[in-house]
């Protein structure tokens, strides 16, 4: 029994290698995955009780004569319909169940990696971020910002300042052109040589106008401090004999008398004086009487 049973299923395996390559003459370029599939769902239709050549027919019919994938796919559609166990198979379903031919252990997919090369699809400006694309063999593709670019300004005075106006300064982007100008402040006058217009006396002010040393404009009038009075002198007036004498003192710039002091009579004065006048009176006086006395 044993070695009938053995029979029965060699024979059975060489039927369905038989049917496969009757129904189909495959490409090369199927793989073994791809044959083990059809395989599986040929044997399990066999199994079920379907025929070979209902296999082969309802194949044909539909297209799949020389299309593994696409026949496998159709027969798992036929059986989850029904579509067999509604038609006269020619081959009665047996109620065996036969040991299911072994299947080729698939060789394994190595897992893809992503080589990915980058190029700059978008320059980034002053304004704008710009964009790096990165792209695999495969197709797969992915983009990152570049940063924004930060303006790079030089300077250049385009209207110089003046004493009184202003100036402006004009600033430029050398990636992209912008501008903007900036106010540059008046210098202002610099006190350069100034014209005595009024010289100062010893009490009265002078003044002076102010020239600016860049733009020779005049700038302001000032007031000189009068210089007071230097180098004073003194001058002596003696008393006479009946009058006072004066000490004087006074400026030897203009000449003007400062102060002025009272020198009295002295005392020594009237007593000479008296003394004289009482003498001259006395001669005169005897004289006086010298004369009578000679006429009588």
């Amino acid at each position: 029994m044993k070695i009938k049973s053995m029979n029965h299923k060699l024979l059975k395996t060489l039927l369905i290698g038989l049917t496969l390559c009757s129904l189909f003459s495959m490409s090369s370029m199927v793989t073994q995955d791809e044959q083990s599939a059809f395989s599986k769902e040929v044997q399990k239709l066999i199994d079920s009780g379907i025929s070979k050549d209902d296999i082969k027919d309802y194949l044909r019919s539909h297209g799949y004569a020389n299309d593994i994938v696409g026949g496998t796919q159709a027969l798992k559609e036929a059986e989850a319909s029904g579509y067999f166990n509604n038609s006269n198979s020619s081959t009665p379903a047996t109620t065996t169940t036969a040991t299911p031919a072994p299947s080729a252990t698939p060789t394994p997919t190595p897992k893809h990696e992503h080589k990915y090369s980058v190029k700059l699809t978008k320059d980034p400006t002053c304004y704008e971020e710009g964009t790096l694309t990165y792209t695999c063999d495969c197709g797969d593709t992915y983009e990152e910002p570049v940063a924004q670019l930060e303006h790079q300004y030089t300077d250049t005075v385009t209207k110089e300042p003046t004493c009184t106006t202003e100036g402006e300064r004009t600033y430029k982007c050398s990636l992209c052109g912008d501008t903007y100008t900036e106010v540059i402040e008046a210098k202002g006058h610099m006190d350069g040589q100034f014209i005595i217009t009024k010289e100062p006396t010893c009490t009265e002010p002078g003044e002076k106008t102010v020239y600016c040393k860049v733009c020779n404009e005049e700038i302001r009038t000032e007031s000189i401090d009068p210089t007071g009075h230097e180098n004073t002198d003194t001058r002596l007036t003696p008393s006479g004999l009946f009058s006072a004498g004066k000490e004087e003192i006074y400026c030897l710039k203009c000449m003007k008398v400062l102060e002025t002091r009272v020198i009295p009579v002295p005392v020594w004065h009237y007593v000479v004086f008296g003394i004289g006048v009482t003498i001259i009176l006395i001669i005169l006086i005897a004289v006086w009487i010298g004369r009578i006395a000679h006429k009588k």
